[in-house]
């Protein structure tokens, strides 16, 4: 076929590293290398649509016990020249620096519309949880949590103390429900295709 080229734009959501058994981490991690080693560098994008950690603080020399695996396989996909885009989520709100600056990746702290290619129209990559589509307490909790200043806070905790906080947290949202009517609103804005994680 005369001006075909093959790409590939892996989408992938909600593994939540860090929220399992040894053996479950195992399997997931090793799920996760095959599919991200499958991609090719200088054609293929890894988007990421949050809560790939089930608890990330974003700290700056500081990786949590378990996640160094993840960070490899990414590490990987960056040296070969994979685009990897990371929306971020309600479970990893908070990347920091480190994930852009170690691995370069790019960071969307909100949705975000990818610029189609070869002929195909644009993408919408949304972890799913934007306010829109949730409660007013999810609403506030998500706004406040977003906030540098937050951020910083968690950070300045002790990690042991802010991981704990964070590992409680991440088990009372697996309740949450997003609100079909608002999301739905919110999705029309957008004409295009629209991937979504949550």
């Amino acid at each position: 076929m005369t001006g075909y080229s093959r790409w590939m734009d892996l989408l992938i959501s909600d593994t939540h590293f860090g929220a399992d058994a040894t053996q479950v981490e195992t399997w997931k991690h090793a799920r996760f290398g095959e599919l991200v080693d499958s991609l090719e560098g200088g054609r293929d994008r890894l988007l990421l649509l949050g809560d790939i950690f089930d608890v990330w603080l974003g700290w700056n020399g500081l990786v949590p016990a378990g996640l160094h695996r993840v960070l490899a396989i990414l590490e990987r996909a960056a040296r070969r020249g994979v685009e990897i885009h990371f929306v971020v989520g309600n479970h990893d709100f908070s990347p920091g620096r480190f994930l852009r600056r170690e691995l370069g990746i790019q960071i969307h702290e909100e949705a975000v519309l990818m610029p189609g290619r070869d002929g195909w129209e644009a993408l919408l990559l949304s972890h799913g949880d934007e306010p829109a589509g949730a409660d007013r307490g999810y609403r506030l909790l998500r706004w406040v949590l977003r906030r540098r200043w937050v951020q910083w806070l968690i950070r300045a905790f002790p990690a042991d103390a802010a991981l704990a906080i964070g590992r409680y947290w991440s088990g009372k949202s697996r309740g949450h429900r997003v609100d079909p009517v608002g999301a739905r609103r919110w999705l029309e804005r957008y004409r295009d295709w629209v991937a979504q994680g949550y």
